[in-house]
């Protein structure tokens, strides 16, 4: 019962010391490069309702959510992540790892660079 208890104990304890994953480190890149207002939340330093996005801008509105095929499998979470954030206000851009494990980094970019400025906002394929 002890060793349960300090597991769970142990795991909200880490839960703000979360680092940011491979994908999520492109993307901190991609936003450092281009010195845009997203920060990284992942690691729950900013909640929006109950949920923890990856990135965040206050300055627009916007979320930037990085899933993997590990943890989302289902494209309706992707549709229902989306209308949550829209539901208070956020606009999200979701990036698939696929789409960075394919190396196709100027393409991941060109994309938030376009989101972050309102010249699209990316439909599910």
């Amino acid at each position: 019962m002890v060793k349960k208890r300090y597991t769970a104990l142990s795991a909200i304890r880490s839960f703000g010391e979360k680092f940011p994953n491979n994908a999520e480190l492109l993307i901190l890149g991609i936003i450092s490069l281009y010195d845009l207002p997203f920060k990284y939340t992942g690691n729950g330093t900013y909640l929006i309702g109950n949920k923890v996005p990856d990135f965040v801008s206050l300055d627009n509105t916007k979320v930037i959510e990085v899933f993997g095929h590990h943890w989302h499998s289902r494209k309706d979470e992707e549709r229902e992540r989306k209308d949550f954030f829209k539901s208070c206000g956020f606009d999200t851009l979701v990036i698939w790892d696929d789409e960075l494990k394919a190396r196709n980094i100027q393409g991941v970019a060109s994309m938030i660079l376009k989101f972050n400025k309102g010249i699209i906002e990316p439909e599910i394929t």
